[in-house]
């Protein structure tokens, strides 16, 4: 039940970030929630899963880009890989500073990757204030993640319905 759950947050969020978020961003920057999320589901999920939700973020960030393929696939596969090593490789990890500290340095980099030309180019400072302002707005949208995802998996420990099923 907690896979599929994490499956369809995964979808949500997936979904908000490209058909709701991407059409605000010609306006101001907003936070990525598919990094948050990612993040932030490491600490509950397994390996496995988390690889396959890493894949299918990075393959669905590369078919909307405009140009190069592939980096979004490695990037989220890595993000995968060096979350669940920095958070302890699927051991239950509850404190929410690490995830979102992980999420903002993901964000940064993920940001810093994408406007290096411009941040090399004459407009320095005003792509360094959009790529921090990114990296802040994730940090909270992980913080939100933390919160909605540590209450659903606890309700449905509560609920336990392979428990209730047996009698």
């Amino acid at each position: 039940m907690k896979n599929i759950l994490l499956v369809v947050m995964f979808i949500f969020s997936l979904l908000v970030q490209l058909f709701l978020l991407q059409s605000w961003q010609s306006v101001t920057v907003t936070a990525n929630i598919v990094i948050a999320f990612i993040v932030v589901a490491c600490l509950f999920a397994k390996l496995e899963l988390m690889l396959w939700l890493g894949f299918f973020a990075g393959m669905a960030f590369d078919m909307n880009a405009n140009g190069n393929f592939g980096l979004g696939l490695g990037f989220y596969l890595l993000l995968v890989l060096a979350c669940k090593y920095f958070l302890k490789f699927g051991e239950r990890e509850y404190s929410w500073w690490k995830a979102a500290g992980i999420a903002a340095v993901s964000a940064l980099a993920q940001a810093t990757l994408l406007t290096l030309p411009t941040l090399l180019s004459g407009r320095f400072w005003d792509s360094l204030a959009n790529v921090v302002y990114y990296s802040v707005l994730t940090f909270i949208a992980a913080c939100i993640w933390y919160l909605v995802l540590g209450q659903l998996f606890e309700l449905a420990d509560k609920i336990n319905l392979r428990g209730a099923l047996k009698r």
